[in-house]
């Protein structure tokens, strides 16, 4: 796990939703990990904490230099926090040893170009941007170059978040989607729908 004070320095909560997305990696052991949404950076870390040596981590969030333009499809509360971290971003990942496996994206999901990876991704967690829009746009993309047998994993649904959970409900009609029970937790894989 990461350090409890990379933890405890966001503004978002405690240490027990990184339990699940370690829990989840170590499992999984992914050569290529994709996130969208870095904030302080504790679920990169996370990850890389639990991968070999060799795993690869990619997080994507806004530059610190960023356009209004890039804020029109955030909701509010994404608004504050991307306010909070300017500066901040991924700020655990320069905290720790193992935050050298991680490559930062700055950048705007919506521009972003992710053909380079198709069929690499073995492991996605999406937790950008809450609105519909943003939250399907990072699933579709991470969808497109999720590697067979990869395993996606969504934050917040169900959690005061209406586009996500929105998105996901539409979603489950034609992807088997799975809930962590007791978490706020989703995650989807072609080897859950045999």
């Amino acid at each position: 796990m990461p350090p409890v004070g990379s933890v405890y320095g966001n503004a978002i909560g405690g240490i027990v939703p990184y339990y699940y997305v370690g829990a989840l990696a170590a499992a999984l052991r992914p050569k290529v990990s994709f996130e969208i949404g870095t904030y302080l950076g504790v679920s990169a870390l996370t990850i890389a904490l639990n991968t070999a040596d060799d795993a690869k981590i990619f997080t994507v969030d806004l530059p610190d230099e960023f356009a209004e333009s890039d804020l029109s499809t955030l909701t509010q509360g994404d608004r504050r926090l991307v306010m909070d971290t300017i500066n901040t971003v991924g700020r655990a990942l320069n905290e720790h040893s193992a935050g050298s496996k991680v490559q930062q994206i700055r950048c705007n999901s919506l521009e972003l170009d992710v053909r380079r990876y198709t069929d690499q991704i073995d492991f996605a967690f999406i937790d950008g941007g809450h609105s519909y829009e943003l939250v399907k746009n990072d699933t579709e993309k991470c969808l497109s170059v999720l590697a067979p047998g990869g395993v996606m994993m969504w934050d917040d649904y169900r959690w005061n978040l209406p586009g996500v959970s929105r998105y996901l409900d539409e979603l489950r009609r034609t992807h088997a989607l799975r809930r962590i029970g007791g978490t706020q937790y989703v995650c989807y894989s072609d080897r859950l729908a045999a």
